[in-house]
């Protein structure tokens, strides 16, 4: 029986830690930079909406080879591609245009590498251990974000926006090393290599569409946690709010460790529903906080809500599908993800301009519940 912490699980995990030191330091410093280069948060919005379109367009495309071509190949292609996108922003810091244009380059080397990752975890896990593998594989994309923050907005304000961009793309350069270094653990069939039909069934899993559907929901409601988070802690001066982000991915890290043990105790569609709920209740009291320790206690809820559902959800999504299909069923949830959090963020930039972030977190809080329902009919069916 494979292993659960079997050399290339190791290699793959500290590989994402790299990838996502640079990516959580994009997401959470990205923003406070545009302000500071004379962009709004509409732009903020506008960029990840951009983005976002990029990653859609370009997972689609490139979906069907990571179940044809073979993991790894398109592994080290896109941590290759990712580190190269990093390095952009040390050449064009100061250029609102040239970091508008990178970060929606972001879209395209996202596209190719961060379906890639959660594919090999299926691959190279025992399937009665997927949930925490899951959860281990998800501490190692969260443990970052505990540190990212503090350190990176610690280096923006103390030396320069240009050492801070050196920073994300070294840890980028790193994640490519751990890429080679890992083993083909999968080996598509003859059928499989020379298919070449395109239809929707090629580029989507449709099987997974209505847990996708319920995934855009929540990751739109959460969207207005990952791209405002610190300007509305700005706004209201909150002092310390870097503590929101490395609370919210403590909390997250935790529950991806109690996961896999309350998934054996608890059915699924109760601990996904528990998820979602928790999720609304942070939005909620992120739109009345006004100090820091309320914004901790919701920087807690937001973390554990998000991470309960969508671990629950990305792990059944992952082992209800054929090895031949894994890539594309986890293509297709990352690409409702990914586009549930472009359509927030374009959303949540202009209400939070034109209304307030009152009224921003509490529509967010309102989208998030709307998964409710769909995750109790449809994800469940997901289990069997």
């Amino acid at each position: 029986m494979t292993k659960l912490w079997n050399r290339d699980f190791i290699l793959l995990n500290i590989c994402v830690i790299f990838a996502s030191f640079t990516n959580f330091s994009l997401i959470y410093l990205l923003p406070v930079h545009v302000l500071n280069i004379g962009g709004t948060n509409a732009i903020t919005g506008l960029m990840t909406t951009g983005m976002t379109v990029t990653y859609l367009i370009t997972a689609l495309m490139t979906a069907p080879l990571i179940d044809r071509w073979g993991r790894k190949k398109m592994l080290v292609l896109g941590t290759v591609l990712y580190a190269l996108n990093a390095a952009g922003y040390v050449l064009f810091a100061d250029d609102l245009t040239a970091v508008t244009i990178l970060r929606i380059l972001n879209g395209v080397t996202q596209g190719i590498f961060f379906p890639v990752p959660p594919t090999v975890v299926a691959d190279v896990s025992p399937k009665d251990r997927m949930v925490e593998a899951i959860g281990y594989f998800g501490i190692a994309g969260a443990l970052p974000a505990v540190f990212a923050p503090v350190a990176g907005l610690w280096i923006y304000e103390n030396t320069s926006s240009g050492a801070f961009f050196m920073m994300t793309a070294m840890s980028a350069a790193v994640s490519v090393i751990y890429a080679l270094l890992m083993h083909e653990n999968y080996h598509p069939s003859a059928v499989v290599k020379e298919s070449r039909k395109v239809s929707i069934h090629t580029v989507l899993e449709l099987s997974v569409i209505m847990p996708s559907i319920a995934a855009f929901l929540v990751y739109a409601g959460n969207s207005a946690v990952n791209n405002f988070a610190l300007p509305v802690g700005i706004e209201r001066n909150i002092a310390g709010m870097s503590l929101f982000l490395s609370v919210n991915n403590i909390a997250m890290i935790i529950t991806r460790l109690a996961a896999g043990k309350l998934a054996r105790k608890v059915p699924f569609p109760v601990l996904a529903a528990a998820g979602i709920i928790t999720l609304t209740c942070g939005n909620l009291l992120i739109a009345f906080a006004y100090d820091l320790w309320l914004m901790l206690i919701a920087s807690v809820l937001v973390g554990v809500g998000i991470t309960l559902f969508i671990q629950l959800v990305q792990s059944h999504v992952l082992s209800s599908v054929p090895d031949s299909r894994r890539g594309v069923a986890g293509s297709t949830l990352m690409l409702f993800q990914n586009t549930g959090n472009g359509v927030g963020a374009a959303l949540f930039g202009s209400t939070s301009e034109s209304i307030g972030y009152m009224f921003t977190y509490i529509i967010s809080a309102i989208i998030t519940l709307a998964a409710l329902p769909i995750r109790m009919n449809k994800v469940n069916e997901v289990q069997n």
